[in-house]
């Protein structure tokens, strides 16, 4: 069984498409909550319960001067992709799905980010427990958070601790191990890397063990332009 092909350009197919998952997943109320558990300087650039805050910088990704709180956060959004996939090979945290020839391959990392890449490209990655998923298509420059719900309550911010993180990591872990399974029951499922999607996720020991033992990884940078 061969192992997944790292996305070779390590960047989404267009940016427009970057600036349209930071906006859907960083910068959309509950889901912009746990991304600052994980994104390094999240809170001191853009507070993540400032609805008025995320969609100004939203907004700006979308004009000829994006904001420099926002061209951060999406360099740090892709470097967390990039990690995530690193994880998913290292520890053989995937599976691969495939429509016809063409192979597409799932993995979840060591923050609880489920990622989606193919041969060329990232697809998206995002936070399950905590992501709203897809609204109607929408005009960006009228409406750049189309996923924020606003007549929705809000959880609290987790607080900023390992116990919080390794939590974020358990919960999308389980529903990371919800699709791998809605995948299998649709026979949808071309390879996989181990039988971890059918366990226990790893006890906050384990997992602590595994984020220190990461090796160093140049995909997790930016790649050179």
């Amino acid at each position: 069984m061969s192992k997944p092909l790292l996305p070779a350009s390590g960047e989404f197919a267009r940016d427009q498409h970057a600036r349209e998952h930071l906006c859907d997943h960083v910068l959309t109320r509950p889901e912009a909550h746990d991304w600052s558990l994980i994104l390094p300087g999240y809170v001191a650039l853009v507070p993540p319960t400032d609805d008025a805050r995320l969609a100004a910088v939203a907004s700006s990704l979308f004009s000829p001067a994006p904001a420099a709180e926002g061209v951060e956060l999406l360099k740090g959004y892709l470097a967390s992709l990039r990690q995530a996939v690193d994880d998913a090979l290292q520890l053989d945290w995937w599976w691969e799905e495939r429509d016809g020839s063409y192979p597409e391959w799932h993995g979840l990392g060591l923050t609880g980010v489920y990622v989606i890449w193919d041969r060329q490209v990232l697809r998206t990655g995002f936070l399950p427990r905590s992501a709203e998923y897809p609204a109607e298509p929408a005009d960006r420059l009228k409406n750049p958070l189309p996923r924020r719900r606003y007549d929705k309550r809000m959880p609290g911010v987790p607080a900023d601790t390992d116990e919080e993180r390794y939590l974020l990591f358990h919960d999308n872990f389980l529903l990371v191990q919800n699709a791998y399974e809605d995948a299998c029951d649709r026979n949808a499922v071309h390879a996989w890397g181990s039988k971890v999607f059918v366990t226990r996720p790893p006890r906050i020991t384990k997992w602590t063990q595994l984020l220190a033992g990461r090796p160093a990884s140049a995909r997790s940078e930016e790649p050179p332009r």
